[in-house]
């Protein structure tokens, strides 16, 4: 892998839960495919445009774990637009958010298994 090629400093996890995002007022509903405790990448039916790259919108991950649904709201910022979706940067998590996604990850993990 050349220099550069990789950026993410987070474990992801290729992993399936519901999700949202708020941009200028308008929520969409999508599904996070891809989950770190850096990030998510989020499937939109409608793309972005790639104009929205670096605003921040606020998203919620939600997950049903042993029969419960398990969610977190964070701020992020879109850090990626593609055809399929947004790949989102988490800016601003309480601490309790943290832990609610390392919870949601690791439940998540152990029914994919």
């Amino acid at each position: 892998m050349e220099q550069g090629d990789e950026k993410r400093k987070f474990i992801r996890y290729n992993l399936h839960a519901k999700g949202s995002m708020t941009l200028d007022g308008q929520t969409q509903d999508g599904i996070v495919t891809d989950i770190s405790i850096g990030g998510i990448f989020l499937q939109l039916d409608v793309p972005l445009s790639q104009d929205d790259v670096d605003k921040e919108c606020e998203a919620v991950l939600c997950a049903e774990v042993e029969d419960e649904e398990k969610s977190v709201e964070f701020v992020s910022r879109i850090v990626r637009v593609t055809e399929d979706g947004v790949g989102l940067f988490f800016v601003d998590m309480t601490q309790e958010g943290k832990d609610q996604l390392h919870d949601i990850i690791v439940e998540l993990r152990k029914l994919k298994k």
